[in-house]
Parts: C-alpha cells; sequence; structure tokens
C-alpha cells in the first residue's frame, strides 16, 4: 500500500486535542506502520503541555516521539501558555495559524488528508477567526461552491443541509437548491468516499410529523416532496420525508446507506447517541480529505488525562479509508473501468 501522508492542526491546547492525539496514536500505532504523520503546532507550546501532562511522549528535535512514531513537527510563530479548561485569544490565535498551515499543505498536495482537532469557538472568534466552523472555512480556502458536513459511525452517516445556523433562521435558508444540492453531493460522497455502488438516502422532514401533510407546515409540500421526485429521475435513490422521531426510534435508519437531515441538531443528536463517542467528521464536496473528531474542545476536562481518544482515532482511521476509496475510484476511471 502506497504511503500516506497525514496532517493535523493542533486545536485549542488548553483543551483536550493534544491528548486524544497522543492516545490515539498510542493505542493503535502498530496498525500505522504505512501512515506518515505532521503536527502543526508551537514547539514551546507543545513542549509545556508535555512537562504538564503525563503522557509519555516527548520532544526529540523536530519530531514528537509517541512510543515507536515518529510526529513531524511544523512550527507555529504563535505561543500559547497552556492554561487547561481557560478561553483565550492567545490560544484562538495558535489554533488560528495551526489550522491554516496544515489546511495550506493539503491544499498544495504535500499531504494526502486533514485532520482538525477541536477548536474552542470563543478563542478563534477573539483571534479573529470569521468562521462557524472549520468547515466553513475550509470550504471558502479550496473555493468550493458547495460542500457538505456528514458525521458518521460505521454505517450510520448522517449529512446536514443546514449546517451552522440558527433554527430561527433555517426556514430562510431553506429552499429546493440548498437540498437538492446536498443530496447530489451526499450520492457523490457515498459513492466516491465510501464505496457504495448504489447508495440509498433517506430524506427527513423539516417539520414535526414530516409536516402532516401541510398542517404542521408547508416545506414537505413545497420543497422536500418535489426535490426528492426529481432526485430520482436523475437516478438517486431517495426515499422520504421521514418524520425524524420515528425514523430514528424504531431503527428504520438500518435501511440506508445515508440519512439526509434538514438541520444541525435534527441529525447529530442521534448520531452522537448510537455512535458513543466513537463518531467522524467529515466535509464532503472537497478538492481534498478533512476529518475530525466529532466533539468539541472540552474544556472542562482537559488536563485531566481522562479523555476518551475513540472518536479521533476513528477520525484517522477513517481519513485513511476514504483516501483509499478515492485512489481505488481514480485508478479505475483511468484505466476506463
Amino acid at each position: 500500500m502506497k504511503e500516506i501522508k497525514l496532517i493535523s492542526s493542533v486545536g485549542d491546547t488548553n483543551g483536550i486535542g493534544l491528548e486524544i492525539f497522543i492516545k490515539s496514536i498510542q493505542s493503535q500505532s502498530q496498525k500505522y506502520s504505512n501512515i506518515s504523520f505532521t503536527l502543526c503546532t508551537n514547539i514551546s507550546t507543545l513542549s509545556e503541555y508535555l512537562a504538564k501532562t503525563s503522557t509519555g511522549a516527548w520532544i526529540e528535535g523536530n519530531n514528537l516521539k509517541i512510543d515507536n512514531k515518529i510526529i513531524h513537527l511544523i512550527p507555529c510563530k504563535n505561543y500559547s501558555n497552556i492554561q487547561f479548561g481557560e478561553i483565550s485569544e492567545s490560544s484562538g490565535r495558535h489554533s488560528v495559524e495551526s489550522f491554516n498551515l496544515a489546511l495550506e499543505a493539503v491544499i498544495n498536495r504535500n499531504y494526502d488528508a486533514l485532520l482538525t482537532l477541536p477548536i474552542t469557538k470563543k478563542s478563534t472568534y477573539l483571534a479573529g477567526f470569521n468562521f462557524p466552523g472549520h468547515t466553513e472555512a475550509i470550504s471558502a480556502k479550496c473555493g468550493s461552491g458547495s460542500h457538505l458536513m456528514i458525521l458518521f459511525s460505521k454505517n450510520l452517516r448522517i449529512a446536514l443541509v443546514t449546517i451552522h445556523i440558527a433554527i430561527s433562521d433555517i426556514k430562510s435558508f431553506f429552499n429546493r437548491n440548498i437540498l437538492m444540492t446536498a443530496a447530489v453531493l451526499f450520492h457523490e460522497s457515498l459513492q466516491n468516499d465510501f464505496g457504495i455502488k448504489s447508495p440509498k438516502i433517506a430524506v427527513l422532514g423539516l417539520n414535526p410529523h414530516a409536516g402532516e401533510s401541510g398542517s404542521m407546515g408547508k416545506e414537505e409540500i413545497e420543497i422536500i416532496i418535489p426535490s426528492i421526485l426529481e432526485l430520482k429521475n436523475g437516478g438517486i435513490d431517495v426515499s422520504g420525508p421521514f418524520p425524524a422521531d420515528g425514523f430514528f426510534g424504531f431503527s428504520d435508519y438500518k435501511k440506508y446507506d445515508g440519512i439526509l437531515a434538514m438541520y444541525h441538531d435534527q441529525g447529530l443528536i442521534p448520531l452522537k447517541l448510537l455512535a458513543k463517542g466513537a463518531g467522524v467528521n467529515f466535509t464532503a464536496g472537497l478538492p481534498i480529505v478533512r476529518t475530525s473528531p466529532d466533539h468539541g474542545s472540552a474544556l472542562s476536562i482537559a488536563g485531566k488525562n481522562i479523555a476518551d481518544p475513540k472518536s479521533t482515532a476513528e477520525a484517522i482511521d477513517e481519513a485513511i479509508r476514504i483516501i483509499n476509496n478515492r485512489r481505488i475510484k481514480k485508478n479505475a476511471l483511468l484505466s476506463g473501468g
């Protein structure tokens, strides 16, 4: 298997990002013999972090040693002192610089995939970061007109039509174009990134009871059902709209390769409940591969060595799987398959 080069942003060093990164590699280092890891961080900040924790990792030259694994370091200029659990402009600046360096390196094709460790949004906002999250910033930097957030765990894959917008703004933002675009991107990603030849997609309703024939909202009748019919006519296997509560409550999600949720919490509450801490965030519709754990920086437990690395370990494994699926797809196209 061809070597895979993965680069990671450091996230918020006042949070759990470095802990779960180090633990993930410690727990699975033998499987990563053909994976090259690089981390973007300030060396002094990293050294201070290691001095304040009992990770078993150490710095050697421009590398971080984790058991028998060498993690190459790309130095950040912005130092941030370690203040576990604290929101600070300096940690925000460090997070943003690390993210920008890592993203630029992947866009320039120096690496195969980007892993983003959790940021604290309030800290990044203090540092002048003008995006609601990594997903939107990556899409803007890649010049991608459309992107799609997919969160998944094993065979449960949930994509979001709307992402980081207020509930009160969804109605004005929601239209056929945004729904159709999300469905097409989801279909293509399930094929190209997840290796599913003929994916089946379930579409959730926006309103309670999927609108109850218009008595609880008109979006299903005016937007969602016409979109589903058009998608079906275009050869995409979609069904719905389904009321979200019964769909997850009675395990109908098991019948589909992907589920298209209309807004953030509608999709992510069941995903996180079912994933039990092992979910992965993936951004589809981009020329690069980007994954991340499905949780935040967890400031309340930072520095206590109790953070669960499952989600980060899965994010690494799935980045590798998606890279390999894209390579298989590319090789098949080149060979005329």
